[in-house]
């Protein structure tokens, strides 16, 4: 049995096989690059949360131990707390010069303000001020969830939100045993 090779002459691809992979490649791309862009709000928008429930242990544990306040101007802190305003892309860490319970621009200690990530925005705060006072005194901690002077609320609810979907967005949680949890 004799075996006979037979040249093939089609070793290219056809104008139509090109087509059909570039619009396959177009399609697909389509699909992914908005569900990337929804991806990445997701996750700034869950860093920032776990940031700010950081930062706020971050004041809890300055007061355990009691640390320095060098911007104080010499006067020690009374105690240390984070004060959030709705609808800012910020919040502040300060140390408590002036009185134990709320920050005071004017004459508490500002150690640090905090910028969230690029389009989160803190969207709500559960007081009728819109903005809270979380504030930790010495030496337990004693937790002062305070709006404006003297008002207090049991539990404060800070929500971060994508600043183009406000459906979207987590809940930071804390409460008058200093129990910090997102949701």
């Amino acid at each position: 049995m004799a075996l006979i090779l037979m040249k093939n002459s089609n070793k290219g691809f056809t104008l139509v096989e090109i087509m059909v992979v570039i619009s396959i490649i177009g399609i697909m791309s389509a699909i992914t690059i908005p569900r990337y862009r929804s991806g990445q709000n997701h996750l700034a928008l869950q860093r920032a949360a776990s940031k700010l429930a950081q930062d706020i242990r971050r004041a809890e544990e300055m007061v355990i131990s009691s640390a320095d306040c060098p911007a104080c101007g010499g006067s020690s802190a009374r105690g240390y707390g984070v004060f959030a305003i709705s609808g800012s892309d910020s919040y502040i860490l300060y140390a408590d010069t002036q009185s134990p319970d709320k920050f005071y621009s004017g004459s508490d200690a500002v150690l640090e303000t905090i910028k969230l990530e690029k389009n989160i925005v803190i969207s709500g705060i559960n007081t009728p001020q819109n903005q809270i006072s979380v504030n930790f005194e010495p030496p337990d901690p004693a937790v002062n969830l305070n709006y404006m002077p003297g008002s207090e609320v049991p539990e404060a609810i800070i929500t971060l939100s994508v600043n183009n979907s406000p459906l979207e967005n987590k809940k930071i949680h804390v409460n008058k045993a200093g129990l910090i949890y997102v949701e």
